[in-house]
Protein backbone atom coordinates (compact mmCIF):
# COMPACT_ATOMS: atom_id res chain seq x y z
CA UNK A 1 0.00 0.00 0.00
CA UNK A 2 1.01 3.47 -1.11
CA UNK A 3 2.27 6.10 1.98
CA UNK A 4 1.12 9.74 2.14
CA UNK A 5 2.60 12.17 4.61
CA UNK A 6 0.42 15.13 5.67
CA UNK A 7 2.18 17.72 7.45
CA UNK A 8 0.09 20.55 9.37
CA UNK A 9 1.52 23.51 9.89
CA UNK A 10 0.61 27.42 10.57
CA UNK A 11 1.85 28.50 6.87
CA UNK A 12 -1.01 30.38 6.15
CA UNK A 13 0.24 33.76 7.56
CA UNK A 14 3.95 34.92 7.08
CA UNK A 15 5.73 34.34 10.58
CA UNK A 16 9.49 33.31 9.09
CA UNK A 17 9.47 30.20 12.13
CA UNK A 18 6.02 28.90 10.87
CA UNK A 19 7.40 28.62 7.28
CA UNK A 20 10.00 26.43 7.95
CA UNK A 21 8.80 23.60 9.34
CA UNK A 22 7.91 22.23 6.15
CA UNK A 23 11.43 22.14 4.78
CA UNK A 24 12.65 20.39 7.39
CA UNK A 25 10.08 17.79 7.56
CA UNK A 26 9.84 17.10 3.79
CA UNK A 27 14.04 17.01 3.63
CA UNK A 28 14.05 14.52 6.27
CA UNK A 29 11.30 12.64 5.90
CA UNK A 30 9.68 12.92 1.61
CA UNK A 31 11.62 9.45 0.86
CA UNK A 32 9.62 7.32 2.74
CA UNK A 33 6.55 7.88 1.93
CA UNK A 34 5.07 8.24 -1.95
CA UNK A 35 3.07 11.52 -1.38
CA UNK A 36 3.43 14.87 0.97
CA UNK A 37 0.66 16.77 1.26
CA UNK A 38 0.80 20.44 2.87
CA UNK A 39 -2.07 21.42 5.35
CA UNK A 40 -2.94 24.41 7.08
CA UNK A 41 -6.13 26.73 8.49
CA UNK A 42 -7.13 27.92 5.16
CA UNK A 43 -5.61 27.04 1.51
CA UNK A 44 -3.04 29.27 1.01
CA UNK A 45 0.03 30.19 -1.35
CA UNK A 46 3.04 32.04 0.21
CA UNK A 47 5.65 30.79 -2.35
CA UNK A 48 6.25 34.50 -3.19
CA UNK A 49 7.35 35.13 0.24
CA UNK A 50 9.25 31.44 0.45
CA UNK A 51 6.26 29.60 2.15
CA UNK A 52 5.30 26.27 0.59
CA UNK A 53 1.69 26.19 -1.15
CA UNK A 54 -0.42 24.38 1.37
CA UNK A 55 -4.12 22.79 1.00
CA UNK A 56 -6.94 24.19 3.80
CA UNK A 57 -7.75 22.13 6.90
CA UNK A 58 -10.82 20.20 5.95
CA UNK A 59 -8.46 18.16 3.61
CA UNK A 60 -7.86 16.35 6.83
CA UNK A 61 -11.08 14.89 6.53
CA UNK A 62 -10.61 13.96 2.89
CA UNK A 63 -8.31 11.38 2.80
CA UNK A 64 -8.04 8.44 0.59
CA UNK A 65 -8.69 4.85 2.20
CA UNK A 66 -6.57 2.99 -0.87
CA UNK A 67 -3.47 5.10 0.82
CA UNK A 68 -1.70 4.58 4.18
CA UNK A 69 -1.92 7.90 5.90
CA UNK A 70 0.07 9.52 8.39
CA UNK A 71 -0.19 12.75 10.06
CA UNK A 72 2.54 15.05 11.60
CA UNK A 73 1.95 18.28 13.23
CA UNK A 74 4.76 20.25 12.39
CA UNK A 75 6.10 22.40 15.18
CA UNK A 76 5.65 25.50 16.66
CA UNK A 77 4.43 27.24 19.95
CA UNK A 78 0.90 25.32 18.82
CA UNK A 79 0.26 22.91 21.95
CA UNK A 80 -3.72 23.34 22.58
CA UNK A 81 -4.06 27.05 21.04
CA UNK A 82 -8.16 26.82 19.96
CA UNK A 83 -9.29 27.92 16.95
CA UNK A 84 -10.51 31.40 18.02
CA UNK A 85 -6.59 32.42 18.73
CA UNK A 86 -5.00 30.89 15.58
CA UNK A 87 -7.89 32.07 13.20
CA UNK A 88 -7.34 35.69 14.74
CA UNK A 89 -3.69 35.39 13.29
CA UNK A 90 -5.21 34.82 9.67
CA UNK A 91 -8.54 37.18 9.66
CA UNK A 92 -8.86 40.69 10.68
CA UNK A 93 -12.11 40.44 12.07
CA UNK A 94 -11.37 37.71 13.86
CA UNK A 95 -8.26 39.74 15.01
CA UNK A 96 -11.35 42.58 16.45
CA UNK A 97 -13.51 40.03 17.95
CA UNK A 98 -10.34 38.25 19.49
CA UNK A 99 -8.63 41.47 21.18
CA UNK A 100 -12.29 42.78 21.71
CA UNK A 101 -13.58 40.10 23.78
CA UNK A 102 -10.60 39.59 25.81
CA UNK A 103 -10.38 42.97 27.29
CA UNK A 104 -14.19 42.37 28.08
CA UNK A 105 -12.84 39.22 29.89
CA UNK A 106 -11.47 40.89 32.59
CA UNK A 107 -14.63 42.72 33.90
CA UNK A 108 -16.90 40.03 36.35
CA UNK A 109 -19.16 37.65 33.87
CA UNK A 110 -16.33 39.13 30.67
CA UNK A 111 -15.12 35.49 30.17
CA UNK A 112 -18.86 33.67 29.29
CA UNK A 113 -18.48 36.74 26.08
CA UNK A 114 -15.33 35.72 24.97
CA UNK A 115 -16.26 31.68 24.84
CA UNK A 116 -19.45 32.85 23.21
CA UNK A 117 -17.38 34.33 20.66
CA UNK A 118 -15.12 31.40 20.57
CA UNK A 119 -17.75 29.33 19.71
CA UNK A 120 -19.80 31.50 17.39
CA UNK A 121 -16.23 31.95 15.18
CA UNK A 122 -15.71 28.03 15.58
CA UNK A 123 -19.65 27.72 14.02
CA UNK A 124 -18.78 30.41 11.14
CA UNK A 125 -15.45 28.23 10.32
CA UNK A 126 -17.14 24.85 10.84
CA UNK A 127 -14.49 23.30 12.45
CA UNK A 128 -14.61 19.59 13.58
CA UNK A 129 -11.74 19.24 16.01
CA UNK A 130 -11.12 20.73 19.53
CA UNK A 131 -7.70 22.81 18.60
CA UNK A 132 -6.45 23.53 15.69
CA UNK A 133 -2.68 21.60 15.75
CA UNK A 134 -3.61 19.42 18.71
CA UNK A 135 -4.95 16.79 16.92
CA UNK A 136 -5.86 13.26 18.09
CA UNK A 137 -6.57 9.54 16.98
CA UNK A 138 -10.05 10.09 18.20
CA UNK A 139 -10.68 12.93 16.34
CA UNK A 140 -8.91 11.83 13.05
CA UNK A 141 -9.33 7.91 13.18
CA UNK A 142 -8.48 8.30 9.19
CA UNK A 143 -4.52 8.14 10.15
CA UNK A 144 -2.52 5.69 10.91
CA UNK A 145 -0.14 7.85 13.04
CA UNK A 146 -0.51 10.85 14.32
CA UNK A 147 3.16 12.70 15.49
CA UNK A 148 3.63 15.96 17.11
CA UNK A 149 6.98 17.43 15.80
CA UNK A 150 8.70 19.09 19.02
CA UNK A 151 5.70 21.86 19.78
CA UNK A 152 5.82 24.39 22.12
CA UNK A 153 3.17 25.16 25.34
CA UNK A 154 5.07 26.92 27.70
CA UNK A 155 1.89 28.69 29.07
CA UNK A 156 0.25 25.47 29.62
CA UNK A 157 2.17 25.65 33.20
CA UNK A 158 0.44 28.19 34.35
CA UNK A 159 -3.14 27.03 32.79
CA UNK A 160 -5.80 24.11 33.31
CA UNK A 161 -6.84 23.26 29.73
CA UNK A 162 -4.69 19.95 30.25
CA UNK A 163 -7.28 19.41 33.25
CA UNK A 164 -9.72 19.05 30.89
CA UNK A 165 -10.51 14.56 30.22
CA UNK A 166 -11.48 15.77 26.53
CA UNK A 167 -7.82 17.32 26.09
CA UNK A 168 -5.89 14.30 27.78
CA UNK A 169 -7.79 11.80 25.84
CA UNK A 170 -6.81 13.70 22.47
CA UNK A 171 -3.11 14.11 23.84
CA UNK A 172 -2.98 10.82 25.02
CA UNK A 173 -3.64 9.37 22.02
CA UNK A 174 -0.74 10.49 19.87
CA UNK A 175 1.70 7.67 18.83
CA UNK A 176 4.63 9.94 19.25
CA UNK A 177 5.30 13.27 21.12
CA UNK A 178 7.48 15.57 21.44
CA UNK A 179 8.03 19.05 22.96
CA UNK A 180 10.66 21.33 22.87
CA UNK A 181 11.06 22.56 25.91
CA UNK A 182 10.85 21.57 30.21
CA UNK A 183 8.27 24.59 31.12
CA UNK A 184 5.68 22.43 28.51
CA UNK A 185 7.61 18.99 29.81
CA UNK A 186 6.16 19.93 33.20
CA UNK A 187 3.14 20.55 32.03
CA UNK A 188 1.86 17.31 30.75
CA UNK A 189 4.16 15.28 33.22
CA UNK A 190 1.87 17.02 35.81
CA UNK A 191 -0.89 15.05 34.20
CA UNK A 192 0.55 11.98 32.47
CA UNK A 193 1.03 12.47 29.28
CA UNK A 194 3.29 10.60 27.75
CA UNK A 195 6.11 12.66 25.66
CA UNK A 196 9.93 13.26 24.98
CA UNK A 197 11.83 16.59 24.78
CA UNK A 198 13.87 17.33 21.64
CA UNK A 199 14.62 20.36 20.39
CA UNK A 200 12.87 22.60 17.42
CA UNK A 201 13.87 20.84 14.44
CA UNK A 202 14.32 24.67 12.88
CA UNK A 203 18.09 24.13 14.44
CA UNK A 204 18.57 21.68 10.82
CA UNK A 205 17.98 24.24 8.60
CA UNK A 206 21.99 24.94 8.23
CA UNK A 207 21.78 21.36 7.00
CA UNK A 208 19.01 22.01 4.65
CA UNK A 209 20.29 25.58 3.25
CA UNK A 210 23.18 25.67 2.12
CA UNK A 211 24.93 29.20 0.84
CA UNK A 212 24.28 27.87 -2.96
CA UNK A 213 20.38 27.47 -1.75
CA UNK A 214 20.24 30.70 -0.29
CA UNK A 215 22.15 32.94 -2.48
CA UNK A 216 19.33 31.43 -5.74
CA UNK A 217 16.40 32.32 -3.36
CA UNK A 218 17.22 35.93 -1.78
CA UNK A 219 15.21 38.73 -3.22
CA UNK A 220 17.50 41.93 -1.52
CA UNK A 221 20.37 42.95 -3.00
CA UNK A 222 23.48 42.22 -1.46
CA UNK A 223 25.02 45.53 -2.74
CA UNK A 224 22.98 46.89 0.71
CA UNK A 225 24.50 45.40 2.94
CA UNK A 226 27.34 45.92 5.23
CA UNK A 227 29.40 42.89 5.97
CA UNK A 228 29.82 44.35 9.90
CA UNK A 229 26.04 44.81 10.71
CA UNK A 230 24.00 43.39 13.48
CA UNK A 231 20.38 42.27 12.84
CA UNK A 232 17.89 43.47 15.12
CA UNK A 233 14.04 42.30 14.83
CA UNK A 234 10.91 43.00 17.19
CA UNK A 235 7.05 42.97 17.22
CA UNK A 236 4.80 45.92 17.72
CA UNK A 237 3.14 44.25 20.59
CA UNK A 238 6.82 44.14 22.55
CA UNK A 239 7.61 47.76 21.39
CA UNK A 240 4.38 49.86 20.77
CA UNK A 241 4.80 53.54 22.49
CA UNK A 242 8.71 52.28 23.18
CA UNK A 243 9.87 53.05 20.05
CA UNK A 244 12.29 55.37 21.63
CA UNK A 245 13.62 52.75 24.02
CA UNK A 246 13.90 50.56 21.21
CA UNK A 247 16.09 53.25 19.31
CA UNK A 248 18.27 54.28 21.92
CA UNK A 249 19.55 50.90 23.06
CA UNK A 250 20.07 50.50 19.48
CA UNK A 251 22.60 53.74 18.78
CA UNK A 252 24.38 52.28 21.82
CA UNK A 253 25.23 49.10 20.74
CA UNK A 254 26.02 51.11 17.22
CA UNK A 255 27.93 53.34 18.59
CA UNK A 256 29.85 51.12 21.06
CA UNK A 257 30.22 48.15 18.59
CA UNK A 258 31.03 49.95 15.54
CA UNK A 259 28.24 48.13 13.72
CA UNK A 260 25.21 49.20 11.64
CA UNK A 261 22.01 47.64 12.55
CA UNK A 262 20.12 45.94 9.73
CA UNK A 263 16.04 46.25 11.25
CA UNK A 264 14.54 43.22 9.36
CA UNK A 265 10.81 42.07 9.91
CA UNK A 266 10.13 38.69 10.65
CA UNK A 267 6.75 38.22 11.05
CA UNK A 268 4.47 40.14 9.45
CA UNK A 269 0.57 38.38 10.55
CA UNK A 270 -1.72 39.87 12.21
CA UNK A 271 -0.51 39.15 16.08
CA UNK A 272 3.20 40.08 15.41
CA UNK A 273 3.48 42.75 12.77
CA UNK A 274 7.05 43.33 13.48
CA UNK A 275 6.88 45.35 9.89
CA UNK A 276 5.58 48.42 11.69
CA UNK A 277 7.51 48.59 15.20
CA UNK A 278 10.40 48.57 12.84
CA UNK A 279 9.43 51.29 10.99
CA UNK A 280 8.40 53.51 13.68
CA UNK A 281 12.03 52.52 15.83
CA UNK A 282 13.41 53.50 12.09
CA UNK A 283 12.26 56.83 12.08
CA UNK A 284 14.23 57.48 15.64
CA UNK A 285 17.59 55.84 14.40
CA UNK A 286 18.57 58.44 12.42
CA UNK A 287 21.82 57.02 10.51
CA UNK A 288 23.86 53.60 10.98
CA UNK A 289 20.63 51.26 9.91
CA UNK A 290 18.95 50.07 7.42
CA UNK A 291 15.91 48.69 7.05
CA UNK A 292 14.63 45.70 5.12
CA UNK A 293 10.96 45.96 3.37
CA UNK A 294 9.16 42.61 2.65
CA UNK A 295 11.54 40.15 2.82
CA UNK A 296 11.46 36.53 2.51
CA UNK A 297 12.18 33.46 4.31
CA UNK A 298 15.86 33.21 2.86
CA UNK A 299 16.08 36.88 3.05
CA UNK A 300 15.95 36.57 6.44
CA UNK A 301 17.78 33.23 7.30
CA UNK A 302 20.52 34.73 4.51
CA UNK A 303 20.51 38.09 6.52
CA UNK A 304 20.65 36.43 9.89
CA UNK A 305 23.63 34.09 8.75
CA UNK A 306 26.03 36.58 7.62
CA UNK A 307 25.41 38.96 10.34
CA UNK A 308 27.69 39.80 13.40
CA UNK A 309 24.60 39.31 16.01
CA UNK A 310 21.52 38.57 16.25
CA UNK A 311 19.32 40.27 18.71
CA UNK A 312 15.71 39.79 18.81
CA UNK A 313 12.16 38.49 20.05
CA UNK A 314 11.41 35.50 17.72
CA UNK A 315 12.14 32.22 18.80
CA UNK A 316 12.78 31.19 15.16
CA UNK A 317 15.54 33.95 14.56
CA UNK A 318 17.49 32.96 17.34
CA UNK A 319 17.40 29.54 16.43
CA UNK A 320 18.42 30.62 12.89
CA UNK A 321 21.77 32.09 14.70
CA UNK A 322 22.02 28.72 17.08
CA UNK A 323 22.12 26.92 13.62
CA UNK A 324 24.34 28.72 12.07
CA UNK A 325 26.85 29.78 14.63
CA UNK A 326 26.03 33.39 15.04
CA UNK A 327 25.70 35.21 18.43
CA UNK A 328 22.33 35.91 19.75
CA UNK A 329 20.38 38.05 22.13
CA UNK A 330 16.93 36.95 22.85
CA UNK A 331 14.11 39.37 25.28
CA UNK A 332 10.85 39.82 25.38
CA UNK A 333 9.16 36.59 24.92
CA UNK A 334 8.66 33.46 27.51
CA UNK A 335 8.62 31.05 25.39
CA UNK A 336 12.10 32.11 23.88
CA UNK A 337 13.58 32.52 27.51
CA UNK A 338 12.51 28.70 28.05
CA UNK A 339 14.36 27.83 25.18
CA UNK A 340 17.19 29.56 25.49
CA UNK A 341 17.55 28.07 29.03
CA UNK A 342 16.90 24.72 28.14
CA UNK A 343 19.31 24.22 25.29
CA UNK A 344 22.14 26.62 25.88
CA UNK A 345 24.60 26.04 28.34
CA UNK A 346 26.66 29.35 29.05
CA UNK A 347 27.56 31.54 32.08
CA UNK A 348 26.55 34.63 29.89
CA UNK A 349 23.40 36.08 29.88
CA UNK A 350 22.08 35.64 26.39
CA UNK A 351 18.09 36.76 27.53
CA UNK A 352 17.78 40.68 28.33
CA UNK A 353 15.05 42.87 29.38
CA UNK A 354 14.21 46.17 26.96
CA UNK A 355 15.95 48.59 28.93
CA UNK A 356 19.02 46.59 28.89
CA UNK A 357 19.33 45.40 25.55
CA UNK A 358 22.46 47.68 24.83
CA UNK A 359 24.47 46.34 28.18
CA UNK A 360 23.25 42.59 27.13
CA UNK A 361 24.09 42.93 23.42
CA UNK A 362 27.90 44.76 24.17
CA UNK A 363 28.68 42.16 26.47
CA UNK A 364 28.08 38.98 24.43
CA UNK A 365 29.71 40.23 21.33
CA UNK A 366 32.75 41.45 23.15
CA UNK A 367 33.09 37.41 24.77
CA UNK A 368 33.16 36.30 21.18
CA UNK A 369 30.17 34.05 22.42
CA UNK A 370 29.37 30.63 20.15
CA UNK A 371 26.88 28.82 20.90
CA UNK A 372 28.50 25.48 21.02
CA UNK A 373 25.40 23.30 22.42
CA UNK A 374 23.76 23.80 18.59
CA UNK A 375 25.97 20.67 17.36
CA UNK A 376 23.99 18.87 20.41
CA UNK A 377 20.77 20.00 19.66
CA UNK A 378 21.32 18.86 15.86
CA UNK A 379 22.15 15.60 17.42
CA UNK A 380 19.53 15.28 19.10
CA UNK A 381 17.13 16.15 16.44
CA UNK A 382 17.93 13.90 14.39
CA UNK A 383 18.27 11.23 16.82
CA UNK A 384 14.15 12.01 17.90
CA UNK A 385 13.92 12.14 13.63
CA UNK A 386 14.92 8.25 13.55
CA UNK A 387 12.78 7.44 16.09
CA UNK A 388 10.33 8.95 14.09
CA UNK A 389 10.70 7.48 11.31
CA UNK A 390 10.55 3.96 12.80
CA UNK A 391 6.69 4.34 12.84
CA UNK A 392 6.40 4.54 9.22
CA UNK A 393 8.60 1.00 8.37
Amino acid sequence: MKKRLYILAPNDRFNYGDLLFPYIITYYFSKIFDDVVYVSTTASDLSEKGGIKTKEYSELFKTDKEWENHLIVAGGESLCVRWFTILSYIFPWVDYLYRFSSKVSKIPLGCYFKDICASFVKYVFKTKTCFVFSVGKNELPQFKTIAYNALGGSWLLHSDELDNPKVQEILKSVDYFAVRDNETSKALTLRHIKHSICPDSAILMSEVFNEDILRAKITISKDIINSNYIFFQGNLSLWKGEYDLAASQLINISKVLGCTICLCPIGTALGHSDQIALKNIAKKMGENYFLINQPNIFDIMWLIKHSQMYIGSSLHGTITAMSFGIPYVGYGVRKLKAYIEQWTDSNIILFSQKNSLAETSINVYKSSFIDRNAERQKSNVIEKFHELAELYQ
